[in-house]
């Protein structure tokens, strides 16, 4: 029994001058300050853009204060409102921009959102701080901006909620009404 409580004293011991003597993670190498974590300095398209162009060489940047390791589909991660998790290629490792390059084109009028995940780290195996996440919208085709209205449905009480996207596939956007009073969603189409 006391050899047990030996060992195990020794072996609490040995951890603690293992983190106390070696920094104990990454960001503290021994006997110094820990390495400052990379700061993002710039992204591209801007947050909350409106019209980001469509088509190819339309790709997604992060710039950062510090070469950076390459990215991944689980560290550089973006989604498209009408098409999910997109695909693509990743390059910029070991520069300071990252870029992801879609596999297709967005679709008109959806919302990209990008998310820039801790695991992102530095040529110097230093993590980012914490994620960023941003979005825009692809461009949406010009419309005439008259809407045609569907027959009304009875029993509807009132509009609740608004929300745009290109329902009918025509490249241009259209309206959804919401009426939770009556449980039903209309589409109102963009005429041409």
């Amino acid at each position: 029994m006391q050899k047990r409580l030996i060992a195990i004293i020794a072996a609490v011991m040995g951890v603690f001058l293992l983190f106390s003597c070696d920094g104990g993670s990454p960001n503290e190498p021994a006997g110094g300050a820990p390495k400052p974590a990379p700061g993002l300095t710039d992204v591209d398209p801007e947050p909350n853009d409106s019209s980001v162009l469509i088509g190819m060489g339309m790709g997604i940047t992060a710039t950062f204060d510090k070469n950076m390791d390459p990215a991944a589909d689980d560290s550089f991660v973006v989604y498209g409102s009408l098409t999910g998790k997109l695909a693509g290629v990743y390059s910029g490792g070991g520069s300071d921009t990252l870029r992801f390059d879609p596999a297709a084109d967005y679709q008109f009028g959806e919302e990209i959102e990008v998310i820039l995940t801790d695991l992102l780290a530095s040529t110097d195996g230093v993590f980012i701080g914490s994620p960023f996440v941003f979005r825009f919208r692809a461009e949406a085709r010009p419309g005439s901006g008259d809407f045609e209205a569907a027959p009304p449905v009875g029993g509807k009480t009132g509009t609740s909620a608004l929300a745009t996207g290109d329902w009918d596939g025509d490249g241009d956007l259209d309206l959804a009404s919401a009426n939770f009073g009556a449980n039903i969603v209309d589409a109102l189409e963009n005429q041409p």
